[in-house]
């Protein structure tokens, strides 16, 4: 998984003596026993992220995209409290702003490249849910981070996107990296 980009010059730094924990791939979505075709996920989890997201895809959303960006607070806890050198540190949070600039950039594209990806292939939105994620964690310098792959189901048909860098922060899961069509190893 790419580290998050605001963590790469730190992460250059500290690549050397980081070994993260991994946690493959996740399912926090369950069916109900009532109706096996509902999606009920757990609160507070990459998948509750992934059903905003894909909410929001099928929206056609870009607002709803960007306030689930990470914020500049957010990220710079998430620095400040990572086990990251302290030059490192430094160097991350001031690139913040840049970052989250080209974060909301990243998203709006990305936003853009699936619903036109989709189209092609024949989505009709409106006929389209949110079904299951698929996501891989690791913890690589004392933070989670997530790759989340969306899957949604168009007229009985599987669309997947993948959306990068999903940090864990004291406010819940916020998007920090990309998001393109398709799953992505």
């Amino acid at each position: 998984m790419r580290l998050l980009r605001l963590f790469i010059p730190a992460a250059l730094l500290f690549i050397a003596s980081c070994s993260g924990d991994t946690d493959s791939a996740q399912d926090d979505s369950k069916t109900s026993a009532t109706n096996p075709n509902a999606v009920e996920v757990t609160e507070g989890t990459p998948a509750e992220t992934a059903k905003q997201i894909a909410e929001f895809v099928i929206a056609n959303d870009n607002q709803g995209l960007m306030n689930l960006i990470i914020t500049s607070e957010e990220m710079t806890d998430v620095i400040t409290n990572s086990s990251v050198t302290p030059m490192g540190k430094e160097v991350a949070i001031k690139n913040i702003p840049t970052e989250i600039s080209k974060m909301r950039v990243d998203y709006t594209n990305g936003l853009a490249d699936i619903r036109k990806q989709c189209e092609t292939a024949g989505v009709e939105w409106s006929n389209c849910k949110f079904k299951d994620a698929r996501y891989e964690m690791n913890n690589p310098t004392g933070y989670f981070m997530a790759q989340i792959v969306c899957i949604l189901e168009c007229n009985g048909m599987e669309y997947k996107f993948t959306t990068t860098d999903v940090v864990q922060t004291k406010n819940g899961w916020r998007l920090g990296g990309s998001m393109m069509y398709g799953e992505t190893k």
